[in-house]
């Protein structure tokens, strides 16, 4: 049977994987890899990839990630997924080698940056992480994970700052900073799962700055009614 012939059985693949049917997906790539006119289709090994990673077989997702590189060398996506696939399989550095090259190929790849920003925040380093923060917006000010990745910089910063002998009270003001850029993040994002995303991790954060912005100075420490009688 031709290529053409059997397009349509990783084009439905591809349907299951979004539709999060990410094992369903899976047998079916698998089954069109065995296939000689598609097992050199790179398109195919890269959601092949994708699924593995979702359906939380996280190793096995490295192989055909690298693979769907290996047949298509200068595409941007490609190597944006292995960067993906690497960085989940705590393999830091080659995540960020292939996410840069992705963006030498394609500068508006935006979840490259990303990449690159999460990174650098793993390894401990957020001025950097937020350097690509600002890169990501600066590309696609609709992208919900850029201000994702800033709220998680402020929230470094503020750990940072904490170990070296601060209070998180004293250092409130990056709480305040991470709820503004999740709100801004909430008003620009132009998807449904962007929005959700962004409102989940502001609930959360706004109740984290509540707790810790409250001037407690002029309430007095509880004392139980005494007895009168």
């Amino acid at each position: 049977m031709s290529v053409i012939g059997q397009l349509p059985v990783i084009e439905e693949a591809i349907k299951l994987y979004d539709q999060g049917k990410y094992s369903e997906s899976i047998r079916a790539l698998e089954t069109a890899s065995r296939n000689d006119d598609l097992k050199d289709d790179a398109k195919l090994w890269s959601y092949l990839g994708l699924a593995y990673l979702k359906n939380d077989e996280i190793k096995k997702a490295r192989k055909p990630s690298e693979k769907a590189v290996k047949l298509e060398p200068q595409n941007a996506v490609f190597r944006t997924n292995l960067s993906y696939v690497y960085l989940m399989n705590g393999q830091i550095n080659k995540s960020q080698s292939e996410a840069e090259t992705s963006i030498q190929i394609d500068p508006k790849q935006t979840m490259a940056y990303y990449l690159m920003g999460i990174g650098h925040l793993w390894e401990g380093d957020p001025d950097t992480a937020e350097t690509y923060a600002e890169k990501i917006l600066a590309n696609d000010a609709a992208f919900p994970q850029g201000y994702l990745l800033k709220s998680d910089v402020f929230v470094e910063l503020l750990g940072k700052r904490v170990a070296a002998g601060s209070s998180i009270k004293e250092e409130v003001d990056f709480l305040k900073k991470s709820v503004d850029v999740l709100e801004r993040g909430l008003q620009n994002s132009s998807t449904a799962a962007g929005r959700k995303m962004l409102a989940d991790k502001l609930e959360g954060m706004k109740a984290f700055y509540s707790h810790y912005s409250k001037d407690r100075s002029m309430h007095p420490p509880f004392r139980p009614f005494r007895n009168l009688a």
